[in-house]
């Protein structure tokens, strides 16, 4: 049962993926706090994927330490946050992304927008004027992405 919901939060976080690169190639900047809470979406998906591989129930996913807690999900409870800087590094090497691009500082704006401690205020505008950069953040999530559907999906 939880590889089941596992496979389907996969599906669910590729497609967050997608809407998210779609918003950002196509839309005026107005538009990238959509594209954030889209990509925050797809980060927490992913994350509680590994975590219902590992057998997790899923009903304890939906409160905490769990919930929508990005910081807590990718660094306390998956190793998702250094896969990450690995693969930023990556992309930081192959000239993609400018040298002055931090991303620590730009998944920890996301995770503030995304997440309790900011009244969710990526879904639930608040006024937040500062926003992560969903064009790289975008690329290192879907990075993420393929590399979980290639994974071998077995209970740890």
């Amino acid at each position: 049962m939880n590889l089941v919901k596992a496979k389907q939060f996969l599906a669910r976080a590729i497609d967050f993926v997608n809407a998210a690169q779609t918003i950002c190639e196509t839309s005026s900047q107005g538009h990238l706090p959509s594209a954030c809470l889209l990509l925050g979406t797809a980060m927490e998906l992913l994350a509680k994927k590994q975590l219902l591989e590992r057998g997790l129930n899923p009903k304890i996913l939906k409160i905490k330490p769990y919930g929508h807690d990005l910081q807590a999900l990718w660094k306390e409870h998956t190793s998702m946050y250094a896969e990450a800087e690995l693969i930023n590094e990556e992309i930081r090497l192959s000239g993609d992304q400018p040298d002055s691009f931090d991303f620590a500082v730009h998944f920890d704006a996301l995770a503030y927008g995304y997440g309790n401690e900011s009244d969710f205020s990526l879904r639930y505008h608040n006024g937040q004027r500062s926003f992560a950069d969903p064009f790289i953040i975008g690329k290192i999530t879907e990075r993420i992405a393929i590399r979980e559907r290639m994974r071998r999906q077995e209970p740890r």
